[in-house]
């Protein structure tokens, strides 16, 4: 790579260096199965039709617990549980609210950390 401890790239210049762009090019090729472009084009005219439209407002709602879905809440409360850590997150609003209600009342039972020097 192009980059050392001499000189760091940012990463817009160092991503679009040709060691990276044929590690992405191999990357795709190897990884992401691609698909054939007449099927791609086939199906994003098929999404168009009236037909696709009924299919997919036929759709029935779906119940989402939040308890279950909120991964960055989860990391909080796993963060808890080891000594001396303070949790911190970021994320949609209403997580970060929640998170941060819990992570005051949560610190205010424990003995505070000084910051490093």
């Amino acid at each position: 790579m192009t980059q050392n401890a001499d000189h760091v790239l940012d990463h817009f210049e160092l991503f679009r260096g040709p060691e990276y762009q044929q590690m992405l090019a191999n990357k795709k090729k190897m990884f992401e199965n691609p698909r054939d472009p007449a099927e791609v084009e086939r199906i994003r005219e098929w999404a168009k039709t009236p037909e696709y439209r009924e299919k997919n407002f036929a759709r029935e709602a779906l119940t989402v617990n939040p308890a279950k879905a909120c991964q960055p809440l989860g990391a909080v409360f796993a963060a808890v549980g080891f000594e001396k850590t303070i949790p911190s997150s970021t994320g949609l609003k209403a997580a970060s609210l929640i998170i941060a209600a819990t992570s005051q009342d949560i610190s205010r039972s424990r003995v505070p950390v000084s910051p490093r020097p």
